[in-house]
């Protein structure tokens, strides 16, 4: 009797641990697809590398916010921070209506003798440099003058699959497929966070018998 209570308590602790395992792995995969989902679905921004007409949507929520069309026809919104050490963030596909009307500005790339007015009610002249990893954007109004920087360079000829350096965005269907995708972290997340005090001993171990104290080679 007691032989068949420890076969049928070793039977559990291996299906249990199978299934942790098999969650893990799932997770791990899970993430993979996704960033792999995302990564060939980005949709590149290029500009020439020369002045470009934007259209100012107006100020909202202390942001400038421009319309500008890519070298690809793509509706790309700039949301020029009025703060300093504030980010710029760049959308694509941008689905919220402004109402109010649009007024003329102009976007100057990798020009250093562009003149900023200091004027305007909003930023007309925006000069923006680009790097290999980041892009500064220079421009002045009434407000005063700014620069800030952002991560992603906005560079003609960088595709996504080189560095990831002008990758800004996914349309807004991709935008929900991936969404939809990431749901399934509701329940591989969760179950991995439980399962760690029974999993880290094992991961210990597997890492220090298969793969040495310093790592695979």
């Amino acid at each position: 009797m007691k032989s068949l209570l420890k076969f049928s308590d070793l039977f559990k602790c291996i299906f249990i641990l199978t299934i942790l395992l098999l969650n893990g792995c799932a997770c791990v995969t899970l993430s993979d697809w996704n960033k792999q989902f995302e990564e060939d679905h980005q949709r590149a921004i290029e500009f020439a590398a020369s002045s470009v007409p934007a259209t100012y949507l107006g100020k909202f929520n202390e942001v400038y916010v421009y319309e500008v069309t890519d070298l690809n026809n793509q509706k790309v919104i700039f949301r020029l921070p009025a703060k300093k050490d504030k980010k710029v963030e760049i959308t694509l596909d941008d689905h919220r209506s402004y109402t109010r009307p649009g007024k003329p500005a102009t976007f100057y790339f990798n020009n250093k003798d562009v003149i900023l007015d200091t004027g305007s009610d909003f930023p007309q002249t925006v000069a923006v440099y680009t790097a290999s990893l980041q892009t500064g954007f220079s421009y002045s109004c009434k407000d005063g003058e700014f620069h800030n920087e952002i991560d992603k360079s906005i560079k003609e000829g960088i595709k996504c699959g080189e560095l990831h350096q002008n990758c800004h965005g996914l349309s807004m269907f991709d935008s929900s497929i991936l969404g939809l995708r990431r749901t399934g972290y509701l329940v591989t997340a969760t179950l991995d966070i439980a399962s760690l005090p029974l999993v880290i001993p094992f991961a210990v171990i597997f890492a220090f018998g298969w793969c040495g104290p310093f790592g695979c080679p």
